[in-house]
């Protein structure tokens, strides 16, 4: 029986020198995740007509208006001018309710040229593929103005220009690339 004693004094002097094993324990927590997501936008308000009023036959005429453009904060974009109704490179007008006989099948038209300032010194190009003429920009939630000087002035007749009395029209495009 001291055998047995011994034995089992033994085991369980040897249980209790085993290292315990720890009792793991979770908790846990639930975190809400959210975003919003706002589509970058843009929007091109003309201030008015683009409008020389009376030009004396032959003669230059110039003219001022603006444009302004909402483009959403930090957003990059650029402007390009189409090249109207009956432009290509060069702005046309045109008076499209008369022909004048000495050249037959051609209206009355003049070019005209816009620019970013009043010296002329940048000329906004027209491109029928809408390319970017003014780059680098970068939206800032608000409208930014961008001011607009024209002149008009006769083309010859071989660049499609007879300058003749009457009301000549164009309408061109802005368009915002954001």
């Amino acid at each position: 029986m001291k055998l047995k004693q011994s034995i089992l004094s033994a085991a369980m002097l040897m249980a209790a020198a085993l290292p315990m094993q720890a009792q793991a324990a979770t908790a846990t927590g639930i975190m809400q995740v959210t975003a919003n997501v706002t589509v970058p936008s843009a929007s091109v308000n003309v201030a008015g007509p683009l409008n020389f009023g009376t030009v004396l036959q032959g003669q230059v005429g110039m003219t001022t208006t603006s444009f302004d453009v909402t483009v959403s904060n930090a957003v990059p974009y650029s402007i390009a001018f189409g090249a109207g109704l009956y432009g290509n490179t060069v702005f046309v007008v045109k008076d499209t309710t008369q022909t004048l006989p000495a050249y037959p099948g051609q209206t009355a038209s003049a070019g005209y040229y816009l620019y970013s300032d009043n010296t002329k010194a940048t000329a906004y190009s027209p491109d029928p593929a809408n390319a970017p003429v003014i780059t680098g920009l970068t939206g800032n939630g608000a409208a930014q103005t961008y001011p607009l000087y024209a002149e008009v002035k006769p083309l010859s007749p071989a660049q499609g220009g007879i300058w003749g009395p009457g009301t000549y029209t164009d309408t061109i495009t802005i368009t915002v690339t954001y």
